[in-house]
């Protein structure tokens, strides 16, 4: 860590009237991990599909820096083609497909003869599982690249996701609340991979699951109405202090009131 890769400087993005984030601004590290939290509503969806382009430029107020340059991206492929991957929580991938062809999905496959001659040529399917299994190894990835998809576990799923992005020269990654649909031993193993990639990629981890922000990631980004209220360090901080920030108040009286509302009513 210690140079900045992505910055938002007061970005603002309104829908009908209503600022959905209102003046945004943080820097992420290069290799860090980054949380980012918030309850519904707190501006967490918004600021991903503006780093994945879904928000093209232009559809937002302020600035986001990417790798010292500003962003002018006009979909998600202009995304991706800078360097920015965001693996969601509904996996993007075939599951019909062997894992060896879903991480080359993005470019051709190796073919027997001419390229001009492709569509009556064979794919070099040796090849491709060669490549594939070469990609895995290089990430410590356990996983058969002649396997189709879906017969796959969850967690294994997102570990292709993640050798696809880093395949595709991916140099930030956003994982979308990745461990909804793991158990706890696959939990640990993403984790596993995650910690081991940190000096290779920088990663913006969204999670409503502050055990597994402290577990893993280096500081904490709160988001509360579409403002970002702190940034916190998690050597530095705890549970009851980012929950402060994400509703206001101190937890002690958020789940007093929460209890008001659940009991008898008061007369």
């Amino acid at each position: 860590m210690g140079s900045t890769i992505l910055s938002f400087k007061n970005v603002r993005k309104a829908f009908g009237g209503v600022y959905a984030l209102s003046g945004v601004s943080f820097d992420v590290e290069k290799g860090e991990c980054l949380a980012l939290v918030g309850e519904n509503g707190a501006g967490k969806s918004t600021l991903m599909k503006i780093l994945s382009g879904v928000w093209p430029a232009g559809s937002y107020e302020g600035e986001v820096v990417f790798e010292g340059r500003v962003l002018s991206h006009k979909n998600p492929m202009d995304a991706r083609e800078a360097g920015i991957s965001i693996i969601h929580q509904e996996l993007c991938l075939f599951p019909q497909l062997s894992v060896a062809e879903n991480l080359f999905l993005s470019e051709a496959y190796p073919y027997e003869g001419k390229a001009s001659s492709r569509l009556a040529s064979r794919v070099r399917w040796r090849t491709l599982y060669e490549h594939a299994e070469a990609l895995m190894n290089d990430l410590g990835f356990d996983i058969p690249v002649r396997a189709l998809v879906k017969d796959l576990s969850v967690a294994e799923r997102q570990l292709v996701e993640v050798a696809r992005a880093f395949h595709q020269n991916a140099t930030l990654l956003v994982l979308d609340e990745p461990t909804s649909a793991l158990s706890q031993a696959e939990v640990e193993r993403l984790f596993d991979v995650l910690r081991r990639m940190k000096g290779k990629l920088t990663f913006i981890y969204i999670s409503h699951k502050l055990e597994e922000v402290f577990a893993l990631c280096d500081r904490i980004l709160v988001l509360r109405d579409g403002q970002s209220v702190g940034m916190l360090k998690t050597a530095e901080t705890n549970t009851e202090e980012v929950i402060r920030h994400m509703v206001g108040r101190p937890l002690k009286l958020a789940q007093k009131e929460v209890s008001l509302k659940e009991g008898a009513p008061i007369l």
